[in-house]
């Protein structure tokens, strides 16, 4: 009898224990389908965003393409026979590639118009420059050209210059060409140290604008006055190595004695005793002399003589 009633008690407890593990299992069961189902949810949550975005960006796409061809047609309006799917679709890469192309060229266009226009300044610049060069070139060999002759070939009237002692070159031909006797006392200078020319002196005067810068310097070397002299009528300068005939010529071109009165005076035997008696010394040599055109032949020296209007001939010689 307590056999059975334990055999019943086991029996009681085996199915309360299977029963407890029933329910355990199937609360396990219910817990994994809503952790599953929570994980679903989430899942498709996900799916439905993304479509959802895929969505929105196809639209916002389709938006743009619409008005790129918008503007496109409006830029390159197409006639409706032209207008199909297909054209519309490679409407937008075909004009922007023509765009492109037409922005290059007229890119090259431009340079190539901007490269002519920089060689046409350039070139005309240098031909200006060339201009330029050329006629300061022409220009200042005129000047100097001009320089080297007398200020004025047909005025012989005298003017009084004085020259300080010490003077340099560059300073005399600024006297110079204040006082009007020279062109350009640039040019003086550069003629005198061309030539090396030196040993100028100090003292007065007596110049005149006719006169060449080779008189001008052969003078100035000869040396002044130590005082201011009355201006003269005219000044005769009579080279190293001149003969008698030659320096007749010369007194008939710088007064108003004719040649042949100076040949005259100098084969007349009165004027030339004269002479002996005032200069023994100097002409006894040549009172002796025979067969001599001339006996004044040597005596006349080379020098620059200032010439008076009131002076008479044989004073002159």
């Amino acid at each position: 009898m307590e056999g059975n009633r334990n055999d019943h008690r086991q029996d009681e407890e085996t199915k309360k224990q299977e029963q407890d593990t029933t329910e355990k299992t199937s609360s396990i069961s219910e817990l994994r389908k809503q952790v599953l189902g929570s994980f679903s949810y989430r899942e498709e949550q996900e799916d439905r965003n993304e479509t959802k975005n895929e969505k929105e960006n196809l639209t916002n796409k389709t938006a743009a393409t619409s008005s790129k061809k918008e503007e496109q047609v409006e830029e390159h309006p197409i006639s409706s026979a032209e207008e199909t799917p297909l054209q519309d679709e490679a409407l937008p890469e075909e004009s922007a590639s023509r765009k492109t192309k037409g922005n290059n060229l007229d890119g090259f266009e431009n340079r190539k118009k901007e490269d002519k226009m920089v060689k046409r300044i350039v070139r005309v610049v240098l031909m200006a420059l060339i201009v330029c060069i050329i006629v300061a070139g022409f220009s200042f060999y005129s000047y100097f050209k001009a320089g080297l002759q007398p200020l004025n070939k047909n005025d012989k009237k005298l003017v009084q210059i004085e020259i300080p002692i010490g003077t340099s070159s560059k300073e005399i031909g600024n006297i110079l060409e204040k006082d009007k006797v020279i062109k350009s006392g640039v040019v003086f200078t550069y003629y005198v140290k061309k030539n090396s020319i030196t040993d100028f002196q100090g003292g007065f005067y007596q110049m005149s604008p006719n006169m060449t810068l080779s008189e001008i310097t052969n003078l100035l070397k000869e040396g002044g006055t130590a005082e201011p002299e009355a201006l003269a009528t005219a000044k005769i300068r009579i080279p190293e190595g001149y003969s008698a005939d030659q320096i007749a010529t010369l007194i008939e071109k710088n007064t108003k004695f004719k040649k042949q009165e100076v040949i005259d005076l100098l084969q007349d035997q009165t004027f030339f005793n004269k002479l002996l008696a005032k200069y023994p010394e100097l002409l006894t040599s040549a009172s002796k002399a025979t067969n001599v055109r001339y006996r004044l032949e040597g005596y006349l020296f080379p020098a620059t003589y200032n010439y008076y209007k009131k002076n008479s001939l044989e004073k002159l010689i």
